[in-house]
């Protein structure tokens, strides 16, 4: 017990010496150390972080300097380094010794640009191939200098601190010798009867021995040829396809051998003029025609072209003091003498002369009747009667039945 007792005051005594300290000013201590300790390492971290950019700065400060110590060589493009935009610019050369690009291959290239951002990407088109006379211009590819070297592109090309001149690079490449073939031309004349003259023959094309195998034969256009009797027009070209002439209405092409067209040309004769005259005249003897029926003439014509039909006008009687003028029809002078004309007239071949002839009928007088003349009674021996003409008048009557009966006879004979 008395152990026991002794052991109660040793602990109240200690209680007694030890501070007075209560748990909520523990865990604020404990707090506090804790933050200690994470600041403690923030600052480690920190200091490493620092000497670690600091190695990175003189590892980069001791590469400049080594770059600057190097001798700066002199460069087209010139490098920018305070400024953010750039230039690009296109340019074709010719890679074939001799041959400079055509008008045809410099309208391919493609337009430059200005005010490029870095990092951006330019496509680079591959042009198509070009073909001109005697060959083809190929595109072989694209090249610029990086830096002080050159070097060969593909499809596309990033901007990168520095302006860009972009080179295109042609070839050319000539065909290969064509067969050559002869293309003749030939004038016939298409009008039977009709020869072509030397101004046609003259407007023959010159035949071509240097005609290509494959190329198309050149069909020419030739005007009309005048000559004095008429014109002569080309009617078109003709090609012989299996013995047979046949009209070349579309392109013909020169195939493996000598080629003959033949150009056909057709006459027409110059449509001829001639002149019609025309003229009144009178008929009746000692009678002159009055200027009424002058003034009813027709007009002269020239230049009259062949096959022209000419009315004939009809005239009405003219009345006039102590008669009429009647017209008689037109009559037209040939080399037979002349023949009557109605209605209308055909120039064919020859100058025309028309004539109107008319006559004159005087008006008719009325006469008084003539008195009789009595007649004395004759007395014949052995008649009783005076003669009254009965006698006379059956004569006649008997002479007027033979005249008929003549001629019933005479008309039966001709019947038989």
């Amino acid at each position: 017990m008395k152990k026991f007792i002794s052991r109660v005051l040793i602990c109240a005594m200690l209680i007694s010496v030890l501070p007075k300290t209560n748990f909520a000013d523990e865990e604020k201590v404990k707090s506090e150390a804790v933050k200690k300790e994470e600041t403690a390492k923030n600052e480690k971290t920190e200091k490493n972080a620092e000497k670690k950019e600091t190695k990175v700065d003189k590892k980069e400060e001791a590469k400049t300097e080594k770059k600057v110590e190097k001798p700066i060589a002199t460069s087209p493009i010139k490098p920018r380094a305070t400024e953010d935009r750039y230039s690009v610019t296109f340019s074709f050369v010719s890679g074939t010794e001799g041959k400079d690009l055509p008008a045809e291959v410099l309208g391919l290239k493609p337009a430059d640009k200005t005010n490029v951002e870095p990092g951006t990407n330019i496509d680079l088109p591959k042009p198509a191939n070009v073909d001109v006379a005697g060959g083809t211009w190929y595109f072989l590819k694209w090249t610029a200098k990086i830096g002080q070297a050159t070097i060969d592109l593909g499809d596309s090309i990033q901007v990168d601190n520095q302006d860009l001149e972009i080179v295109g690079h042609w070839r050319f490449e000539e065909n290969p010798p064509l067969e050559k073939h002869t293309v003749f031309y030939v004038f016939e004349s298409g009008t039977e009867g009709k020869d072509l003259p030397q101004e046609v023959m003259d407007k023959k094309p010159a035949d071509n021995p240097n005609a290509l195998n494959g190329s198309p034969v050149q069909i020419f256009n030739i005007e009309d040829v005048e000559v004095p009797d008429g014109t002569w027009k080309l009617e078109g070209w003709y090609r012989e396809v299996e013995g047979e002439r046949k009209l070349i209405d579309s392109e013909v092409m020169v195939e493996d051998e000598d080629i003959t067209v033949y150009g056909v040309w057709k006459f027409t004769e110059k449509a001829k003029k001639y002149n019609v005259e025309f003229s009144f005249y009178s008929v009746t003897k000692g009678k002159e025609l009055p200027d009424e029926i002058k003034a009813k003439l027709l007009a002269n014509k020239t230049n009259v072209l062949k096959g022209t039909v000419i009315a004939l006008p009809t005239y009405e009687d003219v009345k006039v003091e102590g008669g009429k003028w009647i017209f008689e029809g037109w009559l037209l002078e040939t080399e037979f003498g002349y023949i009557d004309v109605k209605k209308e007239v055909v120039v064919n071949n020859g100058n025309l002369f028309l004539a109107g002839p008319w006559r004159f009928e005087a008006d008719k007088k009325p006469q008084p009747p003539k008195p009789l003349k009595p007649q004395k009674p004759k007395v014949q021996k052995g008649r009783m009667l005076p003669k009254t003409n009965v006698e006379s008048a059956f004569s006649y009557v008997i002479l007027a039945l033979a005249g008929i009966g003549g001629a019933y006879i005479a008309k039966k004979k001709d019947e038989e």
